[in-house]
């Protein structure tokens, strides 16, 4: 369960949102084969994290499908009266619709949680979430090898490390 536990970590690590991955693309982490976890501690003991490295890939495409879906949040109407009980304890989007329809509501409460500040912090307010957004994606996009696997092994210890129990 340890190696498992480790998976869903990292993947949480990357994605704490869930705003970027489809439990689909996914589907061979968050509920591992016996060989994958086998592979995934045999990894561990050559300090081989390319399971890990795998994920990050996925991440790197779902950055991208994330930046085409928040073009047409910009472009769509927004839901109101979301409720954000329903953003806690999220569980993986099913498809690139409910992907979609996630993005609309979130942005529907940041702009509502916007609108209660005073009108010369509203635009910072909303500036600041996209700039966040945009440095993690930098994080991940990040194109120097060195600086990548040093990404991915501080979130491989990030996951690890979580996943032990206290």
């Amino acid at each position: 369960p340890l190696c498992k536990r480790a998976l869903n970590n990292y993947l949480e690590e990357l994605d704490p949102s869930k705003t970027y991955f489809i439990a689909s693309e996914i589907y061979q982490w968050t509920d591992p084969s016996e060989s994958l976890l086998v592979q995934l501690q045999n990894g561990y003991k050559k300090s081989n994290y390319e399971i890990f490295e795998e994920i990050h890939e996925a991440m790197v495409k779902a950055i991208e499908r994330r930046n085409h879906l928040e073009d047409q949040v910009n472009n769509s109407e927004l839901p109101v009266d979301v409720d954000p009980i329903e953003f806690k304890d999220l569980e993986w989007a099913k498809d690139e619709e409910g992907l979609l329809t996630r993005l609309k509501r979130i942005r529907s409460l940041q702009n509502e949680a916007a609108e209660k500040l005073d009108p010369e912090f509203r635009e910072k307010a909303l500036q600041r979430i996209a700039k966040r957004r945009s440095k993690s994606e930098e994080e991940i996009l990040v194109q120097d090898p060195t600086e990548k696997e040093h990404y991915i092994l501080s979130n491989v210890l990030k996951a690890t490390n979580a996943s032990m129990d206290s």
